[in-house]
């Protein structure tokens, strides 16, 4: 593969494995292979953003955590180069890099990395736009609310404005509408298909769209008033199918644990199996959810982690005076259920081993 000062780049997607892609829509997500978990050594990945005709394209860094180095200026080993035509910068470090604008209608990104030394990654999502004034927002936060009067965007000089959620690939966004739309209409869609319109009024509807990407169109927008709040799930990244084993394995809450608390509005479910005739141990190391009262049983109702051996419900646990410490099955199949509202606390780590 290779990277022109003009910004051509060859680019095999097909190839397994493969880190690189050919971007050509409107907005979209760009991450480092295994973000946030960490990226492989010797990467070399390309991406190229080839929007619908625009006039701008801008880059915005979400996270980024690369190989610490003492100066950010020059950039020998894990670094990200973002090629403008005929103009080149390169990242990297652990500084946030500020917001990136061309006004051309291609960009051109490369990571590469050199084997030694790592970090957790890089996310960042670009948007391509026209020059002239349009009713448009972009949000990047896996949860929020939005209406016509609550963001940002200037109503009163259009007659259809649109909203458009874009978060990390894995996740999937569920949403709750409620409207009065005396004229026009709202529509929902995802890159992959039309979800559903709303006139008149409608009373509150959720619906998970199984995508990362929403938007949100209303036209006819003058005296049409509406609510629509949305929450996400991390679909790679919370829960799995586990086997036990005589070495202990761990389990984290949320992939960020030792950074960020519990996120909001989470459903995630751990699945936890070991050989016949063998039992599973669970220990845990850190517990921080917070319920309505704390223990076991029906008291922890908003936030709380659910714990079954096969078909048995052995407890559901919340921060109190009965927080879990150790739990042995009677069977070879455990299944654990954290589900959280809102302000669930920090999470938790479980070792887990058979028996």
């Amino acid at each position: 593969m290779v990277l022109s000062a003009r910004g051509d780049v060859c680019i095999d997607t097909t190839r397994p494995g493969s880190c690189s892609a050919m971007l050509t829509e409107e907005t979209g997500v760009i991450s480092s292979l295994g973000y946030p978990n960490g990226y492989f050594g010797g990467l070399s990945c390309y991406w190229m953003i080839y929007p619908p005709p625009s006039d701008r394209i801008e880059l915005t860094f979400h996270d980024f955590n690369l190989e610490d180095v003492d100066d950010e200026k020059n950039c020998q080993y894990d670094f990200v180069e973002v090629v403008d035509g005929a103009r080149s910068y390169k990242l990297c470090g652990r500084s946030l890099p500020d917001t990136i604008t061309v006004n051309s209608t291609r960009l051109a990104l490369r990571f590469n990395s050199d084997g030694v030394l790592n970090g957790r990654g890089f996310y960042a999502t670009y948007r391509a736009y026209k020059n002239e004034p349009e009713c448009k927002q972009y949000l990047y936060t896996v949860e929020g609310s939005l209406s016509p009067t609550t963001t940002s965007t200037t109503l009163t000089t259009h007659s259809s404005c649109t909203w458009i959620i874009v978060l990390p690939s894995s996740f999937q966004i569920t949403f709750k509408y409620q409207g009065s739309i005396p004229s026009g209409n709202v529509t929902m869609t995802t890159p992959q298909r039309q979800l559903t319109t709303f006139t008149g009024n409608t009373s509150k509807v959720a619906v998970r769209t199984l995508s990362n990407i929403l938007t949100v169109k209303m036209e006819a927008g003058m005296g049409n008033m509406f609510n629509l709040t949305w929450s996400s799930v991390d679909k790679d990244l919370c829960g799995g199918d586990l086997r036990a084993t005589a070495k202990p394995g761990t389990i984290y809450s949320h992939h960020n644990f030792n950074n960020t608390d519990l996120p909001s509005y989470q459903s995630c479910r751990w699945t936890i199996t070991a050989r016949p005739k063998h039992r599973i141990v669970l220990s845990f190391l850190e517990f921080d959810i917070n319920g309505s009262k704390g223990g076991r049983g029906r008291k922890c109702k908003r936030n709380y982690l659910e714990i079954k051996d096969s078909n048995r419900r052995l407890g559901r646990y919340c921060t109190g005076r009965n927080a879990p410490k150790t739990i042995v099955s009677r069977t070879n199949v455990l299944d654990i259920r954290l589900n959280t509202k809102k302000l669930p606390g920090k999470g938790f780590t479980i070792k887990y081993s058979k028996l």
